[in-house]
């Protein structure tokens, strides 16, 4: 079974991502650009026949590697308001955001 017909399910912090070699995801976290990280946090595998391999919950021997290409800002907004009040509050944060690479998935 080659890599490029695997995909796999990864947690990373509180989130989860289905991915395959090639595809890139974007993570709410500092990282640097060229930067390499290893998601050991696999819940599950799936190969091109529709064979999958669940972890209890993760799964030990499988480990994904990615690869930071760039990095970027987003923008959210909190705002407040109490009706009939004339109260709102409006404030602005930016969420910093890694879009990463996925490398190989590979078997340990």
């Amino acid at each position: 079974m080659s890599t490029s017909d695997q995909r796999a399910l990864i947690k990373v912090d509180a989130q989860q991502f289905r991915v395959r070699v090639g595809e890139s995801i974007g993570l709410r976290r500092a990282a640097e650009i060229g930067e390499t990280l290893h998601f050991d946090k696999v819940l599950a595998v799936f190969d091109d026949k529709g064979k999958a391999e669940f972890g209890a919950p993760f799964l030990s021997r499988v480990k994904v590697e990615g690869k930071v290409e760039n990095l970027t800002v987003t923008r959210g907004i909190a705002f407040k308001k109490k009706r009939r009040k004339n109260y709102k509050r409006t404030r602005g944060f930016r969420k910093p955001v890694a879009r990463v690479r996925i490398l190989s998935i590979s078997r340990a």
